[in-house]
Order: structure tokens, then sequence, then C-alpha cells
């Protein structure tokens, strides 16, 4: 699961912090937040949850969005070769929230 956006789209220094069904990544000053859910073995709908908060204003919540979204597999080295995941891409966008694809 990977979630990306603009560097622009939010304050310099933000805190980020995203969440997919409950389990949880934080970051700071970044472009992308990746969590890997190697438990998952099959399709599956999640929750995705992105907040974004701004530690130059007191940590006030900037950006707070969630959005469900399908994880479907992914054979990287190609079919019949490992690894074989289950993800999907999402794009945080400030006016339209989680979009996807990225």
């Amino acid at each position: 699961m990977t979630v990306t956006w603009q560097p622009g789209d939010f304050p310099a220094g933000a805190h980020y912090r995203l969440c997919v069904d409950g389990t949880c990544q934080e970051r700071r000053d970044a472009a992308f937040l990746n969590l890997d859910m190697p438990e998952v073995t099959g399709e599956k709908q999640v929750t995705v949850r992105l907040v974004v908060t701004d530690p130059a204003a007191s940590h006030r919540t900037v950006y707070d969005r969630s959005a469900p979204f399908t994880l479907r597999r992914h054979a990287p080295n190609g079919e019949g070769c490992g690894p074989v995941v289950w993800s999907t891409g999402v794009r945080a966008d400030p006016v339209r929230g989680l979009v996807s694809p990225v």
C-alpha cells in the first residue's frame, strides 16, 4: 500500500500518519508513505486514512481523509516468480481527497 502526494500540497516539515485497517505508519517531511501488509493473501477491501499535521502551527490537522480501496494482486517479477503482493496505489489530493490510481 503506497500513498503519494505532491511535495507542495502540504506544509514543509509536516507529520504524516497513514493507517490501513488500523495498522499505521508515521513519517515527517516526506513525499510518500508505504505500508507493508504481508498478512494479506487475497483481494480485499481496506479503509485507508491519511492524517497530516503541521508542527509549525501547534500540530494543527491540515488534512484528514479516509476512503475504501481494494488491494489487487501484483507479481512484480512476472507470473510464476515471487513475490506476489496484494496492494494498491493512492494519491492524496488536497481538494479531491484520497484518489486512485496513483
